[in-house]
């Protein structure tokens, strides 16, 4: 850490172009930590017999890593950009599961960053007893290193410690921590994650500005995910104009007495910009900061069915409305953003059922 800031001489704000540069395909910490992911997991799927993390993969790829319409040379321009290689020994079983592998890891290696970002923006802006997630993280080593990754970011210990509940409930990004206590796998995994902690130790999760003012996890994922592979999947996301030609469309001319629900929100783009525009006009009335968290935790919702949609959401949420948690520490919320299905209707109340 001490030679990294004595060489980069700065500290980095968060925005998706520093992101890419620091944690994309081409970055060292990216390369080393997504490579060492799939090296893994291919190792997992050779395996004849059912492990924990072939259900995790299967489960997941019947849900979310349905891919369409792919032709070879699509195939080959993805991998060739991903920044990383799908390992088999079996060359069929390597055709047919290169492609969900490697959006697997993806999705994996994305879930792990937003969720370290969130707890630096978390011990940052002072809600815990933590000084510095990161830096007390970084000096581990081994199953420490490990038991501290499950216990605080992937259990959601570390969020719900500062009053932030309801963080971490999606833990189908966390078998990475299966394989890091694997012998043949440890050293890589550990390596991995130094090397992503040590490049966010650099980053001020304090000063959010730029952060607030868009959407910088969804760009940052838009480069992960290769565009060919975003279009197969049918994942379109509203470009910033959109949001804010949308919004004036609705025609409200007070955001502060009404209620917003985005039931496909997706990295929260839309419930982002509400929250924006509820900070002004609650600002202009003269509302204090207590007043104005309370109400966009109890009027702003969204739901997603993808559980890396959800996490990056609370992220996003967690960005817009650090400065009001900044001025209110220790009071208790939930980020109101839920993992669901909008198309199913709601279960009936089975107390009212006769």
């Amino acid at each position: 850490m001490i030679v990294k800031a004595l060489t980069d001489c700065k500290w980095v704000p968060v925005t998706s172009e520093n992101l890419i540069t620091d944690f994309g395909h081409s970055s060292d910490a990216g390369c080393n930590m997504l490579q060492a992911l799939s090296d893994a997991l291919s190792e997992r799927l050779e395996k004849k017999n059912n492990n924990k993390i072939k259900m995790i993969f299967e489960e997941w790829k019947a849900l979310y890593g349905q891919t369409s319409n792919l032709s070879i040379s699509q195939v080959n321009g993805i991998l060739d950009n991903i920044g990383f290689q799908v390992n088999f020994s079996e060359q069929k079983k390597s055709e047919e599961l290169k492609i969900p592998v490697a959006l697997f890891v993806i999705h994996t290696y994305n879930s792990l960053l937003i969720k370290i970002l969130g707890a630096e923006v978390v011990a940052e802006h002072a809600l815990t007893t933590y000084k510095g997630f990161i830096r007390e993280t970084v000096s581990l080593d081994g199953q420490l290193l490990i038991d501290r990754m499950e216990y605080e970011i992937e259990q959601g210990n570390f969020f719900s410690g500062a009053g932030i509940n309801g963080f971490g409930e999606e833990v189908i990004f966390s078998w990475y921590l299966d394989v890091a206590r694997l012998k043949q796998h440890q050293a890589k995994i550990i390596d991995g994650l130094k090397g992503i902690l040590l490049s966010f130790s650099m980053y001020r999760a304090d000063k959010l500005t730029s952060a607030r003012s868009k959407d910088v996890l969804k760009s940052f994922y838009q480069d992960l995910v290769p565009n060919e592979l975003r279009k197969s999947l049918g994942e379109f996301y509203t470009p910033e104009w959109l949001v804010e030609v949308t919004l004036d469309r609705i025609n409200v001319k007070n955001f502060l007495t009404q209620r917003f629900l985005d039931p496909t929100c997706g990295s929260a783009s839309f419930l982002l910009a509400l929250i924006r525009k509820i900070k002004i006009q609650a600002t202009d009335d003269g509302w204090g900061d207590l007043e104005v968290l309370k109400h966009i935790i109890n009027n702003v919702w969204g739901f997603d069915l993808n559980p890396l949609a959800v996490q990056t959401a609370r992220v996003n949420i967690l960005i817009a409305i650090s400065d009001l948690l900044d001025n209110n520490k220790g009071t208790d919320i939930e980020i109101p953003i839920l993992l669901a299905d909008a198309v199913y209707s709601p279960a009936r109340n089975p107390k009212k059922m006769n």
